[in-house]
């Protein structure tokens, strides 16, 4: 048993450190709700340690899903090549991720992983608290401005994947908004709070209105149009007119696209 707790907490310890070293990774749009959590959580309770909120946010929500399940998702490996054997040994991970973001100990419910409490845990408490709240500082949200890659300590985002970063986290919301709403009703407090929360829920949603076409989509369509009016070319007027069609079909999806930049400028 011994040698079989001692290999999951190296193994374990090999995703705290990947998840660390790669904080720098994480996209913006998460990083602003990191920030913007703790903003609110502070404003109400000024004295609180909101690294275990944005603890639970990250890891809950996103990180130990991905461990848990690799061949879901994302698909960070093939379907169904997963033996048991290894997805218990990532499920045993993802707890002690989650323990440890959250600030937990394991207790009798998993009397079990009591053996990571003054190892793994106790080892990395100070190390995830000082990760997570690194997401907290407005400052790390923005480029550093005028030239270079650090001009004022923060890492600056091309226009680009600002907007597919944005795009991707848009389309989380709506299509999950239903589980978002259901989640809020359980985690607030009192009536008052739930409907409050709902509300600019609701109001964000509505805001944002629907995801913006992907670019694939666009990139395809005139594509499509390059080889019409290739085609068109060889055959004459009306081969070109149909490449004309497509090409524009593709362009009808800027002022979608710059919509929908303005549109983030705007609410994040």
């Amino acid at each position: 048993i011994g040698e079989n707790q001692e290999g999951l907490l190296e193994i374990a310890q090999r995703f705290f450190d990947s998840i660390v070293s790669g904080g720098s990774r994480l996209p913006l749009p998460l990083r602003r709700i990191c920030c913007h959590l703790a903003f609110s959580m502070r404003r109400r309770w000024p004295d609180i340690d909101v690294s275990y909120a944005i603890g639970g946010f990250l890891f809950l929500r996103f990180l130990t899903p991905a461990i848990v399940a690799p061949d879901a998702g994302a698909r960070l490996v093939a379907p169904g090549s997963m033996p048991k054997e290894a997805r218990r040994t990532l499920l045993m991970v993802s707890k002690l991720m989650t323990n440890l973001a959250n600030g937990t100990r394991f207790g009798v419910k998993e009397s079990f992983m009591n053996f990571a409490n003054d190892t793994f845990l106790e080892t990395n408490a100070d190390d995830m608290r000082e990760f997570l709240l690194a997401f907290t500082e407005r400052d790390d949200l923005v480029g550093g401005g005028g030239g270079g890659s650090s001009g004022g300590g923060g890492k600056v985002v091309d226009r680009e994947t600002l907007i597919s970063s944005c795009t991707t986290f848009h389309k989380q919301l709506t299509y999950g908004k239903a589980k978002i709403a259901e989640a809020l009703a359980t985690t607030t407090t009192t009536t008052t709070d739930t409907a409050s929360a709902r509300s600019d829920f609701e109001q964000l949603v509505q805001q944002l209105g629907e995801p913006p076409l992907l670019d694939a989509v666009g990139g395809e369509a005139a594509a499509a149009g390059g080889r019409g009016g290739g085609g068109g070319g060889g055959g004459g007027g009306g081969g070109g007119g149909s490449g004309g069609g497509a090409a524009s079909g593709g362009a009808r999806l800027l002022p979608h696209r710059k919509a929908a930049s303005n549109c983030y400028c705007n609410v994040f």
